[in-house]
């Protein structure tokens, strides 16, 4: 798996190229991982289409979930992206989405990438338990 930093203000993250924007990447990509200001989260999903690639997960939050009117229809408008568009959105306010027996972790917690694979499969609607669960079971998941 190849990871491409995008930042306009810095030229390596952990020894890493980073791009000025995702349009500068040669290479298809597969999923963006969006964590940028809620303001920003529509121009990071037109470079996204622009781009083609077909899936974002959107960690950023200040959507509906903020309780602000202008949030609510920023993620109505993701929604109606999303549908037109035909970009697969998860998000936004998300932690991530990790796959513990592939050992895929697109979230922001480092921790998730060592954890204990076993046969339990965990959806949560909510982070904190998630992170409660992961952190604090003898069981390994997948």
């Amino acid at each position: 798996m190849k990871i491409y930093p995008i930042n306009p203000n810095v030229k390596e993250i952990e020894g890493l190229r980073v791009y000025r924007s995702l349009l500068e990447v040669e290479d298809k990509v597969d999923l963006a991982i969006i964590a940028v200001p809620a303001e920003n989260v529509l121009s990071a999903i037109d470079q996204c289409l622009a781009k083609k690639v077909p899936a974002a997960i959107i960690i950023s939050s200040g959507f509906k979930e903020a309780e602000l009117e202008w949030g609510r229809e920023l993620q109505e408008k993701l929604s109606d992206i999303a549908k037109k568009e035909g970009i697969r959105i998860i998000g936004p306010n998300v932690f991530g989405i990790v796959d513990v027996a592939g050992g895929a972790n697109y979230s922001f917690t480092p921790f998730f990438g060592g954890a204990r694979r076993g046969k339990v499969a965990l959806v949560s609607q909510s982070g904190g338990i998630c992170h409660y669960l992961l952190h604090n079971s003898d069981i390994g998941f997948s």
